[in-house]
């Protein structure tokens, strides 16, 4: 929980296109000469840390991944997604998504939006 909103992560297709939204609840801190688009770091399982600019929702409180596709792939894959942002003028907060078990929803996804996704993703 960050303050009393439990960050959500949302996987769908918007206008026949992959969306993948975390949506934190609250604003987060923009950074110098960067409009419309945050620094993020993302971690599947043991994997190492990406560094991702992410765009914000209108409402200013949930990030878009820049890429979706290829990270509803590898959450096909995953079992933990780790999400870290800045809230705004506070410090870096991760937030941590069990994503075992998602592959059903995946696949639906994957289905309506047109994205290849193997039926069975490789085990951990």
């Amino acid at each position: 929980f960050i303050g009393t909103h439990r960050p959500r992560l949302a996987i769908q297709c918007h206008d026949g296109k992959p969306e993948i939204v975390v949506n934190v609840g609250k604003p987060i801190q923009s950074e110098y000469g960067q409009y419309g688009s945050y620094g993020v770091r993302i971690k599947l399982d043991n994997a190492a840390p990406v560094r991702q600019r992410w765009t914000e929702s209108t409402d200013s409180v949930a990030l878009f991944s820049p890429t979706p596709t290829t990270l509803i792939r590898q959450l096909a894959a995953a079992d933990v997604f780790l999400f870290e942002f800045t809230p705004f003028q506070e410090t870096a907060t991760t937030v941590k998504f069990n994503v075992a078990g998602l592959i059903p929803y995946l696949m639906k996804v994957a289905t309506v939006c047109g994205v290849k996704l193997t039926a069975n993703p490789p085990t951990h």
